[in-house]
């Protein structure tokens, strides 16, 4: 062995200001852009605003007739807006306070900003390492860092995560609990306390002590926060059908005019001294950039929602008993872009469709496969429904004889699969279900 110099040239992606500003846009709501454009335009003497003046007359999700008689619509907006995210000013205050290295702290804001709107962290750490470009146990520290803060659960990547968080920030520890959350979650579903208390070698009391406990717990750690605001939804995309068919509206009306003030840069421009073209160079093309990322943002999800108008058709037709299979990367497959384009592109935002309201991702359907193709989870979800809506009341069928059934159907999905389904349906277990003559 020895020791030796060696030059080697690689190419590696670097996350710049710029870049970062993009995929940040990409992902914001329409409401939180109206912000973050007003900031830049304060930044930057170049930027021109005109503000809408929103006298569109289509309502929000809530009923306007609920406001108050002396209350705009612009008013409602504003305060919409001024309440967005106000758990994650929280969280940046308790930031600033600590003494992080840049890199850290850089990692620990992206990952705030990451967040979704219940606090939870929902994209993987290794498609946020790839984006920022740094080693990913950088990452795991902030993220340490980022669920040490108040509320107890934030930056939760599951809720047996959050509940987990929650259990070990309480004053006094609850190792039964935090035992039962970890390794036994399934016993909410299954309900089988008894057997339960026999594994664990503990008493019936001590069970329900610690269950009591787990319940009390909040499943989303940043309702406290928002408990009391009344949240007026604006859809960022609306779809509706003419005679041409279906087509997708972007719903932007009400955010401000953007322009650069091109004359205002040549005369300060030709006026000024090195110093101050050097500044007035740097905003314009700061101005330029933003205008760019911006209609690069609008392009996107109209791409994406024309993909979802072509693949849920039925849905669009008939209602949401008909969505198909449709991921993320089938839709990256089709526009030819990265997953995570995608996924930022449809995070947190809502689309009006003709059967109503509803977050973007519930257009996005997993699917399993099938000798014939695929099926939905919804179809399988529909279909479990249907099998128990059937059964013999004083004989109810159990998840293993649901997958059993649904075998015979070809939908090949594991029992536990069948019981997180059904949880989810709202739907008791056999020994719940059954009836006594």
């Amino acid at each position: 062995m020895a020791l030796e110099m060696i030059q080697t040239q690689t190419l590696n992606l670097k996350m710049s200001p710029a870049l970062y500003q993009a995929i940040s846009l990409l992902q914001y709501t329409n409401t939180e852009l109206v912000d973050f454009i007003k900031e830049q335009a304060m930044e930057n003497p170049l930027i021109h605003l005109e503000d809408s003046s929103y006298m569109s007359s289509k309502p929000l999700s809530s009923s306007w007739h609920n406001q108050p008689a002396d209350k705009t619509r612009t008013d409602i907006i504003e305060e919409t807006i001024s309440d967005k995210g106000d758990y994650r000013e929280s969280l940046y205050q308790q930031a600033n306070v600590l003494s992080l290295d840049h890199s850290l702290k850089k990692a620990l804001i992206y990952l705030i900003d990451s967040l979704s709107d219940h606090g939870y962290l929902e994209e993987s750490l290794e498609l946020l390492e790839e984006d920022l470009n740094i080693d990913i146990s950088l990452l795991n520290e902030a993220l340490a860092i980022l669920q040490s803060f108040e509320p107890a659960g934030i930056g939760a990547r599951s809720l047996q995560e959050c509940l987990l968080l929650q259990l070990k920030s309480l004053p006094e520890k609850a190792p039964l609990a935090e035992q039962i959350v970890s390794e036994f979650i399934d016993v909410f579903i299954t309900g089988d306390w008894s057997s339960l208390s026999k594994e664990l070698g503990v008493t019936g009391h001590d069970i329900q002590k610690a269950v009591e406990m787990i319940q009390s717990l909040h499943p989303n750690p940043v309702d406290n926060f928002e408990q009391g605001l009344v949240q007026y939804i604006i859809p960022d995309v609306t779809i509706k059908k003419d005679e041409s068919g279906y087509r997708c509206i972007m719903e932007d009306y009400f955010l401000p005019q953007l322009s650069v003030n091109f004359d205002d840069y040549r005369i300060l421009r030709k006026d000024g001294d090195k110093e101050t073209r050097r500044y007035l160079q740097k905003k314009y093309h700061e101005a330029q950039w933003l205008v760019q990322c911006l209609s690069k943002r609008k392009q996107t999800l109209l791409e994406v929602t024309e993909v979802v108008i072509e693949r849920q058709r039925a849905f669009l037709e008939k209602g949401p008993k008909l969505l198909k299979t449709l991921t993320l990367g089938m839709v990256a497959e089709e526009l030819g872009v990265h997953e995570s384009t995608v996924s930022r592109a449809i995070k947190n935002k809502h689309i009006q469709t003709p059967h109503g309201l509803f977050p973007y991702k519930e257009l996005f359907v997993r699917g399993v496969k099938t000798a014939e193709g695929s099926i939905s989870t919804h179809d399988i979800k529909e279909t479990i429904k249907r099998l128990i809506a059937s059964e013999n009341p004083a004989k109810p069928l159990s998840d293993q004889a649901i997958t059993m059934r649904l075998k015979e159907k070809g939908i090949q999905i594991s029992r536990r699969a069948v019981a997180k389904y059904r949880s989810e349906c709202g739907i008791l277990s056999s020994t719940k279900r059954k009836r006594k003559d």
